[in-house]
């Protein structure tokens, strides 16, 4: 997720004001609660900044911030395969890359996607060919609309490219059939009233694209929901996993000092084509300052539908920042920053 620690200093610094509406919501509840014990890779990610996971098949791809950017391990063995991505200005190199959240697959190979938020160039790897050592391994191509800063990225296909832009509400939709840019506004509107200058925080999202359903999922960071979205960015549905009165008690939490201290949810997600996962921090914001968690972390499960089918709670006392489903073993991987002597760590759901 990219800007983890930035996110977490405004949260830390931009206090929220709310009042009463008449509306009341329920949350979903979970169907089953499963408790999840950590396993090890032995791998241990050198990486200052953000770290970002993704599987593809029996592929694990690791994105740091310096180079090589991408580690590619067997998830069987958990071995280094081959590594990627050189730091630069030129022909196949990359400023400030972030893997996103998308599988693809052209003759057979996976092919993954990096933007470059310094460059604004979209990146498609090849991953078959690069592990091979055959060409061509990679394809740069700059964003179709100029003059939006870039603050997240989602996706970037044939069909459409979308992300956040600054200033410009909750998504930026570009079309490649109309030649066309969307603004979709900050929905769904909250039960109660949040600050306009504080609405980029609290509807800072990681989203998870469905192309066979027509569907995206987006996890607001600082409401306890899941939204869903057609392709075309047009809002359809939510799905609360958190009371709405606590998630509004949220907002006003201040820590020993008077910090703003707001409750953060789910800070990433994944999905295949039948499940919907977000990696729920479960936790206030100043505990990623340091030290162990004051609550388990957890991964909501959700079908594409909206129900709410499941919770995991990651039996750790450290903080994971990103995560990956493995569909082929049916785990989670974690990344862990605090974590020592492996940071790079798994959890079976069987």
């Amino acid at each position: 997720m990219k800007g983890f620690k930035a996110i977490i200093l405004l949260v830390l610094l931009i206090s929220t004001v709310a009042c009463e509406e008449s509306k009341n919501e329920n949350k979903e509840e979970v169907e089953s609660k499963i408790e999840l014990d950590k396993q090890e890779t032995g791998i241990q990610v050198l990486s200052r900044g953000n770290v970002n996971l993704l599987v593809v098949d029996t592929l694990l791809i690791v994105q740091k911030s310096s180079e090589p950017f991408l580690e590619i391990y067997d998830t069987n063995t958990h071995k280094l395969l081959t590594t990627f991505g050189k730091q630069g200005e030129g022909p196949g190199e990359m400023l400030v890359p972030e893997l996103i959240n998308q599988r693809e697959f052209e003759n057979g190979s996976p092919i993954i996607t990096l933007y470059d938020f310094k460059r604004r160039i979209v990146n498609k790897i090849n991953l078959k060919n690069l592990i091979q050592e055959n060409e061509p391994v990679l394809k740069q191509n700059p964003l179709p609309f100029k003059g939006n800063y870039v603050l997240y990225f989602f996706h970037a296909d044939q069909n459409f490219v979308m992300g956040t832009t600054e200033g410009n509400g909750r998504f930026t939709h570009y079309s490649y059939e109309n030649d066309s840019t969307k603004f979709i506004p900050f929905l769904p509107q909250t039960e109660f009233e949040v600050e306009e200058n504080f609405k980029e925080i609290a509807y800072r999202s990681t989203v998870t694209i469905n192309k066979e359903k027509g569907l995206f999922a987006a996890f607001p960071i600082l409401l306890g929901q899941v939204d869903f979205f057609d392709l075309s960015g047009n809002f359809l549905s939510k799905t609360y996993f958190e009371d709405p009165d606590k998630i509004k008690e949220g907002f006003f939490i201040k820590d020993e000092k008077e910090r703003q201290d707001s409750y953060m949810y789910v800070s990433d997600s994944d999905s295949d084509q039948n499940y919907i996962f977000g990696l729920n921090m479960n936790n206030n914001s100043s505990i990623y300052r340091g030290g162990s968690l004051s609550r388990k972390q957890k991964i909501e499960v959700f079908d594409w539908e909206g129900s709410h089918i499941k919770q995991y709670v990651l039996n750790d006392d450290l903080p994971s920042e990103s995560f990956a489903f493995d569909e082929k073993h049916n785990r989670f991987y974690t990344y862990c920053r605090e974590c020592e002597d492996s940071n790079l760590s798994y959890f079976n759901v069987d």
